[in-house]
């Protein structure tokens, strides 16, 4: 996934994001959390995808995603220390999204 710099919008907590269509899709972080939770939106666009190697090599230990994720890109999470991952049934996981991690768990859609 390529973006131009001038695109690129940061938030305080370390998320690098891009919006499109009044959606927010997360391209890098360079926050120090190490138990991660994705807000359900950012600067009130909705969050609805993770983009490619987005949070890869950050030594996550778990990560919360929210409900209205629509899709993790390819190896978004990957090279991590994830022992716990909630993931709604209802998003898209792309190719090694977590690859090299130990245990991913899926949480159910909300009702």
């Amino acid at each position: 996934m390529r973006t131009r710099t001038d695109d690129l919008h940061n938030t305080k907590d370390g998320f690098a994001y891009t919006e499109n269509s009044g959606r927010a899709t997360i391209v890098k972080y360079e926050g120090q959390a190490k138990d991660l939770v994705i807000p359900e939106r950012i600067r009130n666009l909705l969050v609805s995808t993770i983009g490619n190697e987005a949070f890869a090599d950050k030594q996550l230990t778990s990560v919360s995603v929210p409900d209205s994720l629509m899709y993790i890109g390819a190896g978004a999470f990957a090279n991590n220390l994830l022992t716990e991952v909630f993931v709604p049934q209802s998003t898209t996981i792309g190719k090694s999204a977590f690859d090299t991690n130990v245990k991913i768990t899926r949480k159910k859609n909300r009702m």
